[in-house]
């Protein structure tokens, strides 16, 4: 058996945004330093600790010099070899190669006419919304970005955008701004220790070097690498949405995605971008991060003042890298149907990451709790895509412009008072009353176990058995034990019931809880987490021979443990 504290992987980072000709500022410091240059950090399994990385968003080493623009060969497919082969031949009066005519079928007269699209049936559904002209810009010190048409359609290609939401379809143009810079002078001759003179070991003293040339005017390319990292589309002060891959590259004209390349000052590139937005926005505009050069926000429609009131349930709180606040909180009115006993409740939030020049990324389904008053535990729903804008993976807050976004917890019916519990690898713990900040309470405990430094574990008196249960078998009974783990610990501890809380017979036989658990209020869910700091109260629900007396056997992280069950 091996218990695991919890924070490992890390799943919480920040993104550090760069652009190639802000990493020319960055490599020049030290480069009179004859070594290599370090190689970009990359994300790694956190240490037992789980703090998180933070990961710097670099160009590719393999990126042109910085200050020059690389000409790029083109080379011969196989296809333009074949077209410059038959465009040789006829140049040299070589006749072509006759072709046979296609035969014409004998059934030509019963082929059906063409019919005109607007007489067929779905014609409707192909859509029709014309592009708005926009003349919305914005620059930074290193590119000058402007919206030329916005457009929202229902339905892209045949792909419908999900209900409440739209495609939006930008045209966008991109200028290179950045000044012409003055171009390092190379040294013409000298000695062949190329500046580093006499270094003591027979050889003599370098001649001086010759004249160098004067320096020369060169633009700066402007190169920005995983494009959807650094353009989203804010609506309603309140949303950013990424870059749609799937619909951006089935438009034509599209702007490329994987790095985007302004050679020279005055230099435009243009291209349309798809986003996957919410319906009926008032306000939306594109926004461009760049960590070195500044970041852009571009109107694309209406005003700011136009978004509605954003509101809150109490006043935001933070840590270190993010800030969030609860926007809603309350019983879900749809999805699945719940256990029984159970219903799902659904929390809004709102974040925004505390750095100018980072994006804070963090899984909310492994980081988040929703913690009772009576310490039930439940962390969200992996999948719930019946909520209107499910914050699922890792999620996006970024820098100057809020993301908000709801989570489903499964919990017992009769829950009363909640609160939102953050506890990621870094940054810091953020409580959020959602809407009430919660003490949790349990029954005076019959008997504790102190598991060092990590937990403590309360026996709480034998809990009722669920409803519904079948009979157990012959000369069995069912058994429920009721348990509250508080974390005496900085960071989540993970349990294991099924190897951490066995109960042994007089002959040393061991019984693990069984599946109908499940059934219990405090039955454990998800990864059975404790957060950092906090209690979670775990029913567990067994069937052990009748008329014996039954102990439990605790496996710990730090000591293992056996008390009688009276």
């Amino acid at each position: 058996m091996k218990n695991q504290r919890y924070g490992s992987p890390a799943t919480a980072r920040v993104v550090r945004l760069m652009t190639l000709a802000g990493l020319a500022a960055a490599i020049a410091v030290g480069c009179g330093n004859s070594r290599q240059a370090p190689r970009p950090s990359e994300p790694t399994s956190a240490a037992p600790n789980g703090k998180a990385e933070a990961l710097p968003y670099r160009s590719a080493p393999s990126a042109a010099p910085i200050g020059k623009a690389e000409a790029l060969p083109y080379q011969s497919t196989p296809e333009a070899a074949q077209s410059s082969a038959a465009t040789a031949a006829q140049s040299t009066n070589q006749k072509p190669e006759a072709r046979s005519p296609k035969p014409v079928p004998d059934d030509l007269g019963d082929y059906p006419q063409p019919t005109p699209v607007d007489t067929v049936a779905r014609a409707a559904e192909i859509p029709r919304a014309e592009t708005r002209a926009v003349d919305g810009r914005a620059a930074n010190k290193a590119v000058e970005i402007r919206v030329e048409g916005y457009q929202e359609v229902a339905t892209l290609n045949g792909r419908p955008a999900p209900a409440g939401r739209t495609f939006v379809v930008l045209d966008t143009s991109w200028k290179n701004i950045i000044p012409l810079q003055p171009a390092k002078p190379k040294p013409q001759g000298g000695g062949r220790t190329y500046g580093a003179g006499s270094l003591g070991f027979g050889v003599g003293r370098e001649a001086a070097p010759a004249a160098q040339q004067p320096a020369t005017m060169e633009p700066t390319p402007y190169l920005v690498g995983e494009v959807p990292k650094h353009i989203w589309l804010v609506t309603e002060n309140r949303y950013a949405d990424p870059i749609d891959l799937q619909a951006t590259a089935q438009v034509p004209d599209r702007l490329p995605t994987n790095r985007l390349l302004i050679p020279r000052l005055d230099d435009v590139l243009k291209g349309k971008l798809v986003f996957d937005a919410p319906a009926g926005a008032r306000y939306a505009a594109l926004l461009f991060l760049d960590t070195n050069y500044g970041n852009a926000l571009v109107p694309v429609k209406g005003r700011p003042t136009d978004s509605p009131a954003a509101k809150t349930l109490a006043p935001a709180q933070q840590n270190e890298l993010l800030e969030l606040a609860v926007t809603e909180a309350g019983w879900a009115t749809g999805g699945p149907q719940p256990p029984e006993g159970f219903r799902y409740f659904v929390v809004g939030l709102r974040g925004v990451s505390r750095s100018a020049g980072n994006i804070v990324q963090l899984e909310l389904n492994k980081w988040a709790f929703l913690q009772t008053d009576q310490a039930f535990v439940a962390q969200p729903e992996a999948n719930a895509p019946w909520l209107k804008r499910p914050f699922t993976g890792l999620t996006p807050f970024l820098p100057g412009a809020p993301n908000e976004g709801q989570i489903a917890f499964l919990l017992p019916a009769d829950a009363r008072q909640t609160m939102v519990l953050l506890r990621p690898p870094a940054g810091g713990p953020i409580d959020l009353p959602a809407p009430d900040r919660v003490k949790p309470t349990w029954p005076r405990a019959v008997a504790t176990i102190a598991d060092g430094g990590t937990l403590k574990i309360s026996r709480l008196p034998a809990g009722a058995l669920p409803p519904g249960l079948r009979p157990p078998p012959a000369g069995k009974r069912y058994l429920v034990l009721d348990l509250v783990a508080e974390n005496l610990m900085t960071k989540g501890v993970e349990l294991q019931p099924n190897q951490q809380f066995r109960l042994q017979d007089a002959a040393g036989t061991f019984y693990p809880p069984v599946p109908d658990s499940n059934r219990l209020a405090f039955h454990p869910t998800g990864r059975s987490v404790v957060p950092a700091g906090g209690a979670r109260r775990v029913q567990l629900l067994y069937v052990v021979p009748g008329g014996q007396s039954m102990r439990l056997a605790y496996r710990g992280f730090e000591k293992a443990e056996t008390i009688d069950l009276r």
